[in-house]
């Protein structure tokens, strides 16, 4: 083994993780680039009357970027539970620990469930004209 590659492979690896998470979090970064399509789609819904196919493709978008957002979001969480954790890094016995907070952090990630907290169950349902919906969305 050549403990000096090892090293520069993890360093390399810690840099990569600080260069994404500066692109996620950056003043013109992933998750801002997001927020400002909503915007414009959310705006423009706003001001202009809309044909149906249009309406759709507009939404179809709006998904699309909420997604990529939400996995943005998710990342940039994991990250700073690393980061806020890293000493944990310096003892071989607290690596473990370190591991199992990111690893919680990303499983209660992937299990969110959906509360109705703008809306109640009644109201969702009317507006989609159902009498009875699962809902599949993230909660925070």
């Amino acid at each position: 083994m050549d403990v000096t590659e090892k090293i520069k492979e993890a360093f390399d690896i810690l840099k990569d993780i600080d260069d994404y998470n500066n692109q996620l979090l950056g003043e013109n970064g992933y998750i801002s680039t997001c927020d400002k399509k909503i915007d414009f789609w959310e705006h423009y819904i706003e001001l202009n009357d809309l044909k149906v196919t249009e309406a759709y493709k507009i939404l179809r978008e709006i998904k699309k970027l909420r997604l990529l957002r939400r996995k943005y979001k998710n990342d940039a969480e994991v990250i700073k539970v690393f980061n806020d954790n890293s000493a944990k890094m310096q003892n071989v016995n607290y690596r473990s620990i370190l591991f199992t907070q990111v690893h919680k952090t990303k499983t209660r990630q992937d299990n969110a469930k959906y509360n109705y907290d703008a809306y109640t169950e009644e109201e969702f349902n009317n507006i989609l004209g159902n009498k009875k919906k699962e809902v599949t969305l993230w909660t925070h």
